[in-house]
């Protein structure tokens, strides 16, 4: 118990934090786009994005290593509820297209300071161009990478609620009555074999005279002719 919850909580608080972060650089990314001093924005950017990666690392790191060590802990659920398979193999591609996303969502952002840092803050035409194309790109990644780990935070919940007993027996109680209604026809087959057994061994003449006796007996109890 005390396992599944370190397990979870790195699971939980690291994707809270990579969701948390990926938004709020969207959001500062789209306030320098639109600012006026754009070089110098970008600047505090970088400076504020170098701050912000290792924690960012640390909390993906955390997330995928409380997945797995979810994945394993539920490897028996796994087996019963295919509702939990479906949910934990949606939840690991989203996974993998949200580190996609953020890692080419980092090459994006040095290649920009590093455009930036070259011109000095005044690129050439053509410098100017493929600047545009890049903020552009990395706009569109950078808001990716939130609605993504949001769509985690969704299927975190779902799986939650799979795990409800209902939800539980819901995947195990099919199995359970096909076990038990195989177990009461074996039985009653054994005890249809018994009883023929038993009957088969019966032997008919004995049976006869047995009750012939039984007759004679009471009638010479009784004192009057019948």
């Amino acid at each position: 118990m005390a396992n599944d919850t370190v397990i979870r909580s790195l699971h939980d608080l690291g994707l809270a934090s990579w969701f948390g972060g990926s938004l709020a650089g969207a959001m500062s990314l789209s306030r320098r786009q639109g600012g006026v001093d754009q070089a110098g924005a970008s600047e505090r950017g970088g400076e504020d994005w170098a701050a912000w990666s290792p924690i960012a690392l640390a909390s993906i790191g955390a997330h995928l290593i409380g997945g797995a060590g979810l994945i394993l802990t539920n490897r028996q659920r796994h087996k019963q509820q295919s509702s939990v398979m479906a949910t934990t193999m949606a939840k690991t591609v989203i996974t993998g297209a949200a580190l996609g996303a953020t890692a080419y969502a980092s090459t994006l952002g040095s290649r920009l300071r590093h455009l930036e840092a070259e011109s000095g803050g005044q690129p050439a035409l053509d410098q100017q161009q493929q600047v545009a194309r890049i903020r552009s790109r990395l706009m569109a990644v950078d808001w990716s990478v939130p609605v993504l780990t949001a769509v985690l935070v969704v299927l975190g919940a779902r799986e939650g609620e799979l795990q409800r007993p209902s939800e539980g027996l819901r995947g195990i109680a099919p199995d359970a009555v096909s076990r038990l209604g195989r177990g009461l026809g074996e039985a009653a087959g054994q005890l249809r074999d018994t009883v023929s057994e038993r009957v088969e061994a019966i032997d008919t003449d004995q049976l006869t005279g047995a009750f012939g006796g039984l007759r004679d007996a009471v009638l010479d109890k009784v004192p009057f002719d019948l």
